[in-house]
């Protein structure tokens, strides 16, 4: 069950219960005092990019038809990609892909990521029957006071118009004939909706009403903390004294942007970058329930440190990178960079991460 109140950063934040298994952690883990010796292709890459776009990641629709794969929840990261190649504009140069028989053909990754992943609200068809897609397990369909689903957070489709969700899959649920689903926030928001048909990921702050970790009668307050990003790391494949550099390509919205259309005066893009223990694996990781912010700070068993690095807030709206650095070195037991939305839309492009400091 999500919670009343304010988040505070510098305590555990009690939200919707943990949900993916039993996710009691490990005391700790190790840090690697040696070169790794992790010997996939792109193992020992010492960098990573991230292209946050729809044919990268994995999402509602792509389990229609059911898929053969290790990987059945939305908001999945599937390619990773070299750093030395084309950025977000053009093409990419992916690691090479998994020999692993899988439906969505994913890439090997540096073996110091463990999982990447993006929050998702469209997690399922309210109209459709459950447990008729895959990806209904790793939803919060059925759990008490879970929102419905909506196009807050998602990947922007190649298409113009008012966001939507899309058309379920039979069967549908009785007595509804012909469903026509809608966002959980059901009236059409006041200002122009932004919709450019581009494909990558992005968060709409009109559409998030309810949509955050926190039950609250501020509807600001529901609509916060959704929307961001998971970078969860292998620390036993980094050395005790490394730590990252961390370029996030992202455009942020407010009352001065014009791209791709007029905004709202107060729809104000604020980002935070936090650091995290969760000391969680990667099965528990792909079977957590979307949206992930509903669970992941909310279960007591869970050590959650938050330490927040920075906070990103642009006066122009405007397309931006920053460079981060990430200072692992300084706690040996994080394990994850949160990128946090506060509030606001934001479109995201990508993330590039790179390793810095002595590997010994």
């Amino acid at each position: 069950m999500r919670t009343h109140g304010i988040i505070l950063l510098s305590s555990v934040i009690l939200l919707i219960g943990g949900c993916g298994g039993n996710r009691r952690p490990v005391v700790g883990f190790p840090t690697s005092s040696t070169t790794s010796t992790a010997n996939w292709e792109g193992a020992q890459a010492t960098s990573v990019r991230y292209i946050f776009k729809g044919d990268h990641f994995t999402k509602l629709g792509d389990f229609i038809v059911p898929k053969q794969t290790a990987t059945s929840c939305v908001g999945e990261a599937i390619h990773a990609f070299r750093t030395d190649g084309e950025d977000y504009t053009g093409s990419p140069t992916a690691f090479a892909t998994k020999t692993t028989a899988d439906d969505f053909a994913p890439t090997y990754a540096p073996a110091f990521i463990k999982h990447v992943s993006v929050d998702m609200t469209g997690t399922y068809y309210p109209d459709t029957v459950s447990g008729t897609l895959q990806s209904d397990t790793c939803s919060f369909r059925g759990v008490a006071n879970s929102s419905l689903p909506s196009p807050c957070a998602d990947f922007d489709p190649v298409a113009v118009g008012l966001p939507t969700t899309p058309t379920p899959p039979p069967p549908y649920v009785s007595p509804t004939p012909l469903p026509s689903p809608t966002p959980e926030v059901a009236a059409t928001p006041a200002s122009t909706p932004y919709f450019d048909g581009l494909g990558f990921y992005r968060v709409r702050d009109e559409w998030c009403i309810r949509q955050g970790p926190i039950i609250s009668p501020s509807e600001e307050l529901t609509k916060s903390r959704v929307g961001g990003v998971n970078i969860d790391l292998d620390r036993s494949q980094l050395g005790a004294s490394e730590d990252l550099l961390m370029i996030l390509t992202y455009h942020a919205l407010d009352q001065n942007a014009s791209w791709p259309s007029a905004h709202a005066s107060f729809d104000r893009t604020i980002l935070e970058v936090n650091l995290v223990t969760t000391s969680l694996s990667l099965e528990l990781l792909l079977g957590s329930k979307q949206p992930r912010p509903w669970s992941d700070y909310g279960n007591v068993e869970m050590p959650v440190q938050i330490n927040r690095l920075v906070q990103l807030e642009d006066p122009f709206g405007s397309l931006r990178s920053e460079s981060i650095v990430i200072p692992l070195s300084q706690n040996g037991l994080v394990d994850r960079i949160r990128i946090e939305r506060v509030r606001g839309s934001f479109h995201l492009y990508q993330l590039d991460l790179y390793r810095l400091g002595n590997r010994e």
